[in-house]
């Protein structure tokens, strides 16, 4: 593992995008010993700044942590450069910021569009949270037919809340107790 770890920083001190994704991907884990969050976070920005999709991606994941300073429009703004390259994961990443309004304004038209994308490149969580926009109408048409789709989808790639998302279909109506509890769904 030592001698992976220098060849990785060698190769990242002469420029490789991908060992400083690497490499930061180890250190973030800790599968390098002891966890560096900081120093992952600047390998994974040098390489993102270079163009690399994955690190954008790891890195707007990366900014969610506690433990890490973040700086969520930067994130943003790295995700929509790194979405452009057709990176499915990044423009997962980059419609779960647009839909909650991390990093900028919410916009429910341009997470529906960056989910799609990467929906069509048959990412799971895309095609659950596609299903989910389709179901109720976020960001677009509601269609459930196409929700229907989305989910299956989903769930033959093992996604669990695609499972749901297919009962929730199948017994729209949902009895609940006072507390809020489910309780029972119809189904017809």
């Amino acid at each position: 593992m030592s001698e992976a770890i220098t060849a990785y920083r060698k190769a990242a001190d002469k420029g490789s995008t991908a060992a400083m994704v690497e490499l930061g991907t180890w250190l973030t884990s800790g599968s390098a010993g002891a966890k560096e969050e900081s120093e992952a976070r600047n390998l994974l920005l040098r390489a993102a700044q270079g163009g690399n999709a994955r690190a954008a991606a790891q890195l707007a994941a990366l900014s969610g942590t506690d433990s890490v300073a973040s700086d969520p429009a930067a994130a943003r703004a790295l995700l929509a450069k790194a979405a452009e390259t057709n990176s499915a994961e990044a423009q997962f990443q980059l419609g779960l910021m647009m839909a909650d309004g991390v990093g900028g304004p919410k916009d429910d038209v341009g997470a529906r569009a960056m989910f799609e994308k990467a929906a069509a490149q048959g990412h799971a969580a895309a095609l659950d949270w596609m299903g989910n926009f389709a179901e109720t109408g976020r960001g677009g048409p509601k269609d459930s037919d196409a929700a229907k789709s989305y989910y299956e989808k989903a769930a033959a790639l093992g996604n669990e809340d695609a499972k749901a998302g297919l009962e929730r279909l199948k017994c729209p109506l949902v009895l609940k107790t006072k507390r809020g509890e489910v309780w029972t769904h119809l189904c017809f």
